[in-house]
């Protein structure tokens, strides 16, 4: 079986700020909700002139290792950056670095293999409902009746995993 871990990421449906943008189509104002997928509060304050919007903005995310390497850091776990940083002196003359460091691989979070994302989602066959249901015949007469039986897909937890690629 493959290794699982979880990890805490910012919350891909509002960027991390814990809020979404609500545009009421009808009368054109416009508000701000709390995201649902990381529980935001959807509160905003104004400090200095400057909105500042409340909430969690991460999520746990869960990933399951594959045997590959990763392709991105090619198995090392990290990855070299460098940034070119240009400005002025004190004195008005003007210079450009090279700034560089080390980090951690951001397509395997340092595992050095590939990724998939494990998603929970509604199970399609059963919709949900943890059972599925059927018709049978009667064994002496022609008679239908209706059976249940739990769910052959997700055994009657009404989600089922999905492996998804993971890609930053």
């Amino acid at each position: 079986m493959a290794k699982r871990f979880t990890k805490s990421i910012i919350c891909p449906e509002c960027d991390g700020s814990g809020v979404l943008d609500y545009t009421n189509f009808h009368d054109g104002y416009g508000a701000l909700k709390g995201c649902d997928r990381c529980g935001g509060s959807g509160e905003t304050y104004e400090n200095n002139l400057k909105k500042i919007r409340r909430g969690k903005g991460k999520i746990r995310q869960q990933y399951e290792m594959t045997d590959k390497i990763c392709s991105k850091c090619h198995g090392s776990g990290n990855l070299e950056y460098s940034q070119r940083v240009s400005g002025k002196t004190l004195f008005g003359t003007e210079y450009t670095k090279l700034k560089e460091w080390q980090g951690e691989c951001d397509a395997c979070f340092g595992t050095k293999k590939e990724l998939l994302i494990v998603e929970d989602k509604t199970c399609q066959t059963c919709g949900g409902s943890g059972k599925i249901s059927f018709w049978k015949k009667g064994l002496f007469s022609d008679t239908e009746y209706l059976k249940y039986k739990t769910c052959p897909k997700c055994y009657g937890s009404k989600k089922e995993e999905y492996l998804s690629t993971y890609r930053p």
